[in-house]
């Protein structure tokens, strides 16, 4: 809606645990001159391209990434120049990643970086994913169960507690079990224990 009124503003998503600084500036040697040549990521916004650049940069999973990386990164989202690359000044930054706590594949990133963000906690709202999962036509019997078990919809910091490594019910745990469901019912067909266990845990299945 916000391009639709404002065609001028920019989105560049990103998957940062796939780059490396190489993927910010980077030099080559060109053999005529003999020099080095430097390079620059065109899929970033660049002020010495267009200083007047509006628009959101999106780091997805920014702590899973090397701490190399995200040492460019800092740079970037300083505003700094990294060598022929500088983020426009309306442009900001937005990341998201799992916490260290999660045992997620996180990486333990320089507090540096975490100051040059607002970081906000995101938990899961059961009422918004019932009424999510009403919207979008889950499963019948799904949503029944979570109407009087709504404690089952994330069972992320019990699997925590219980350092278990396996399957936990979450949302998206169950909206993939509720689509399972409405095809098993297409087919005539009925799931398995072990294909509702394999996608919300053992308790909660």
């Amino acid at each position: 809606e916000l391009r639709k009124e404002m065609p001028e503003f920019g989105f560049w998503p990103t998957y940062t645990p796939s780059m490396s600084p190489l993927d910010f500036v980077a030099v080559a040697p060109d053999y005529d001159t003999k020099k080095l040549v430097r390079f620059v990521n065109e899929g970033l916004p660049n002020a010495y391209d267009d200083p007047d650049q509006i628009g959101i940069v999106f780091f997805g999973e920014r702590d899973s990434a090397d701490t190399s990386t995200n040492k460019a990164l800092l740079k970037y989202i300083n505003g700094e120049d990294l060598g022929g690359l500088q983020k426009p000044e309306g442009v900001i930054v937005v990341s998201d990643s799992n916490c260290l706590s999660h045992k997620s594949g996180v990486i333990q990133q320089p507090l540096s970086l975490v100051s040059r963000s607002r970081n906000i906690d995101v938990t899961c709202d059961p009422d918004e994913y019932l009424s999510y999962l009403s919207s979008t036509g889950g499963h019948a019997l799904v949503q029944a169960y979570l109407s009087i078990r709504k404690e089952c919809v994330d069972t992320f910091s019990k699997t925590l507690e219980a350092r278990v490594y396996g399957s936990w019910a979450n949302p998206r745990a169950w909206s993939r079990l509720s689509k399972a469901m409405q095809d098993a019912d297409m087919h005539k067909e009925k799931l398995t224990d072990e294909e509702i266990i394999g996608d919300i845990g053992e308790a909660v299945g």
